[in-house]
């Protein structure tokens, strides 16, 4: 079993979040909706524990939860229970899984705002010492409890969103621990058209090993989204997004 607990701070320069307090007076959202800047706490807790294992077969569960208080928008303050089982077993050189995990979250500490539902199968085959191939699935269900979000059918963000696609590890000889090389699809299926878009991302990364028990690692994202529908704001157009992400 383990525990972990950690504390931090945030600083952000428009804490915004899609509530009742952005909403123009006609009940669509706000886009030019703009806060103070603020600073605010970001906790977590982790707790996991091995429930059954043996040489193919292995059985977990666990908690994870997140709380930020802001020091002046405390309509932002967001609170997240989730918890998770995970079970595996090996099939020769493959690994074969299932991940559930169930998550709700609250606006202000203690007004009801989401539920998720996500299940994650996972394989993964070993290419004797040199690779890894993971294909990868996941699907999430989104429902928003709270009745003043959304207000109206177009910006209601329930529904499915289906991640898939296939990552790749290569073990190289020193000072590399691994290259990895990924692309994901990215569909989701909202109820309201403001939110629905096909998507897609790419990875790519590598870990080293330094003498005196240095390590470094990196990864770079990118992920694009193509909206369905035109946006209800002016100009009403289709939006695109893209994201690039480098850790």
């Amino acid at each position: 079993w383990s525990i972990a607990l950690t504390a931090g701070s945030e600083w952000d320069s428009n804490p915004t979040l899609a509530g009742s307090d952005d909403f123009l007076p006609g009940g669509q959202p706000n886009p030019g909706a703009e806060q103070d800047a603020d600073y605010r706490g970001v906790f977590t807790a982790e707790g996991s524990a091995r429930l059954f294992a043996n040489e193919r077969v292995s059985l977990s569960a666990g908690y994870d939860g997140y709380w930020s208080l802001n020091h002046d928008e405390e309509h932002l303050d967001l609170q997240t229970h989730a918890g998770w089982v995970s079970g595996g077993t090996l099939v020769g050189p493959v690994r074969v899984g299932l991940r559930y995990d169930y998550a709700y979250t609250f606006l202000s500490l203690s007004n009801p705002f989401r539920q998720l539902h996500r299940a994650t199968p996972n394989v993964a085959v070993r290419q004797g010492n040199w690779g890894l191939t993971q294909p990868y699935y996941q699907l999430q269900y989104l429902n928003f409890t709270d009745v003043d979000f959304p207000p109206n059918s177009t910006f209601d963000r329930d529904g499915p969103r289906h991640l898939f696609g296939l990552n790749q590890y290569f073990f190289l000889p020193e000072p590399f621990t691994y290259v990895t090389v990924g692309a994901n699809g990215d569909l989701y299926n909202s109820d309201g058209t403001e939110w629905r878009y096909d998507g897609f991302e790419t990875s790519f990364g590598a870990g080293y090993d330094f003498p005196w028990a240095v390590s470094f690692s990196w990864l770079w994202r990118f992920a694009h989204r193509d909206y369905r529908d035109h946006s209800a704001f002016a100009p009403t157009k289709r939006r695109e997004d893209d994201t690039h992400w480098v850790t």
